[in-house]
């Protein structure tokens, strides 16, 4: 029997201990169980309501490639505390004749392993809700106490209030040479500078931006940019916006909520009854009459603004390649720089000094030339081999052909176990627990070798397979041709734009834009969703024929 491990712990307070304790727990069920251990996955630091943990991703995949038979883990709650995740796990392991053990005695064998699943659930949700509001309930005590309620504010720092115990509660205070950068921002923006000019001068002077001393495991530019000056009036965000700089400090006005199965999190504006609003003159940054030219020219800004502008974060894009294409000199997004080309976001927003690749890439030719090119080559005729063969497979893993192996296996480990139990009654004695463990054995059995006979005499699991595959195919070809038309559909939604998007990332990966030789080249990944046995092939986009130079035609 294949075992593999997996152990999780929630948060930076714990350490590397807390996996080791859980690995040693599990490895002692798999000695129990005379089970050889075949990987061990872990996550450090990641929430249990998260599914998209590197170590939980891989045990997914290796999962659906049946490189194992059973999950071992301290407890259920380790391996995932999504309301619901639990039972849908339990189902597709099922499925794939595998399933999973914890060490306080659940085994998704059982009967009763779905109710369990269910019950546990809905008691780790229960419990997330209160770790939730307990959290939140002591920050906004704190808040109204006028100490530190956490988060981040470029410009102050956080310092105990009690020196000799770095544990008490904490008090903002100023950094005077960050301080320095904020009055020089609202300064040069209300005597008419652009944010992106001075995000650009900034990197230019090398002035650490904000996140840069933030422990943050991705970042989307590296130092200033424009939008992180100007930041969203909806969501009050950005340095010129933060109400703190003039001594106010507002706190419990953004609530946040994680997009179900990923860390991905959006945020709503909270009625204004719920705001703990605390004045703290000693922290005022900025004068009442800068503050308030600052306002007044954000707001003939977006007054003027083009409806394109105004739109709200979170809603689908209406070009077809964003989020796609990304630059192949920083790894920055390719972002719609005007409504006719995409440009480096980091360069766009933040200058030269940030990236250096000024590159565009006009909307019209890149979706032209991008999508025949990317068409030719997922219709291409290794590619459709490709694609049949994994059709194939995963017709044959569906039918009953491939379960042979797994039932002998089951069967030779129910053999072992009843053979081990047996020595262990004629050491110890029989008693009324062993005889029964010893009926239910054979049970079980008899049970797999009446499925492993019953598979062995089937011959009509792949009757219908030469009917599927060209059916199939058909849906493949129609899905490619679809995505290459959709730029031309006047009908075209914006879900149906964001559902292409969804299906090009998924077959192509992230598209790089870099230069080669001096030549501009995309490289499609391929290397998501099965295809990275698929050779990329990079698509040449010369001037004037995708590209153009920053100045072409002004």
């Amino acid at each position: 029997m294949r075992s593999v491990i997996y152990s999780r712990y929630s948060t930076d307070l714990q350490d590397r201990s807390s996996i080791d304790g859980q690995v040693s727990n599990c490895e002692s069920i798999a000695i129990l169980n005379g089970w050889k251990v075949v990987r061990r996955y872990s996550d450090e630091a990641f929430s249990g309501g998260d599914d998209n943990r590197p170590g939980y991703m891989a045990l997914l995949a290796d999962s659906e490639a049946g490189k194992f038979d059973c999950i071992i883990v301290d407890e259920t709650s380790r391996i995932t505390r999504r309301p619901g995740e639990l039972p849908r796990l339990l189902e597709t392991l099922q499925f794939r004749n595998q399933f999973l053990l914890d060490c306080k005695g659940f085994d998704s064998r059982h009967e009763t392993a779905s109710l369990l699943a269910s019950i546990y659930g809905g008691i780790d949700s229960l419990e997330l809700r209160k770790i939730k509001e307990r959290t939140h309930r002591g920050l906004r005590e704190r808040s109204k106490a006028g100490f530190s309620a956490g988060g981040k504010t470029f410009g102050y720092d956080s310092e105990p209030i009690d020196a000799a115990d770095p544990e008490s509660k904490k008090r903002l205070i100023i950094v005077p040479h960050q301080a320095d950068i904020v009055r020089e921002i609202f300064q040069r923006f209300a005597s008419g500078e652009s944010a992106k000019s001075i995000a650009s001068e900034l990197n230019t002077r090398g002035i650490p931006s904000p996140g840069a001393s933030w422990n943050r495991t991705t970042r989307r530019a590296k130092g200033w940019t424009g939008s992180a000056i100007v930041g969203t009036a909806r969501m009050f965000t950005g340095i010129l916006r933060r109400e703190l700089y003039i001594g106010r400090n507002i706190w419990n006005r953004r609530k946040s909520k994680k997009v179900p199965g990923t860390s991905k999190r959006v945020y709503e504006i909270r009625p204004e009854s719920e705001w703990i609003i605390t004045d703290h003159p000693d922290l005022r940054i900025i004068d009442d009459v800068l503050w308030h030219k600052v306002q007044t020219r954000l707001k003939q800004a977006r007054a003027n603004a083009h409806p394109n502008q105004l739109r709200r974060r979170g809603r689908p894009s209406r070009y077809l390649l964003s989020g796609l294409m990304v630059c192949g000199e920083c790894g920055a997004n390719f972002i719609m720089q005007d409504r006719r080309a995409y440009g480096c976001s980091s360069h766009t927003n933040g200058g030269k000094s940030l990236c250096n690749n000024r590159l565009r890439v006009k909307r019209q030719v890149a979706e032209t030339v991008m999508l025949k090119k990317i068409k030719e080559r997922l219709l291409a005729d290794d590619l459709v081999e490709y694609v049949q063969a994994r059709i194939r497979d995963a017709i044959e893993n569906l039918s009953g052909a491939s379960d042979a192996a797994t039932l002998k296996a089951e069967v030779d480990f129910l053999s072992g176990k009843i053979d081990r139990l047996v020595e262990a009654i004629e050491t110890m004695g029989v008693s009324d627990t062993l005889a029964q463990r010893l009926k239910k054995l054979e049970l079980e059995k008899r049970a797999a070798e009446a499925r492993l006979k019953a598979c062995l005499t089937d011959e009509e699991p792949l009757a219908a397979l030469p009917d599927m595959i060209p059916h199939l195919m058909k849906s493949w070809i129609k899905l490619v041709r679809n995505i290459e038309q959709l730029p031309d559909n006047p009908n075209a939604t914006e879900n149906d734009l964001e559902q292409a998007r969804t299906h090009l990332g998924a077959l192509l990966g992230k598209i790089e834009i870099r230069s080669k030789n001096g030549v501009p080249w995309a490289f499609p990944s391929l290397k998501t969703q099965g295809l990275a046995n698929a050779s990329p092939v990079p698509i040449i986009l010369v001037a004037g024929a995708g590209f153009e130079p920053a100045t072409f035609g002004l």
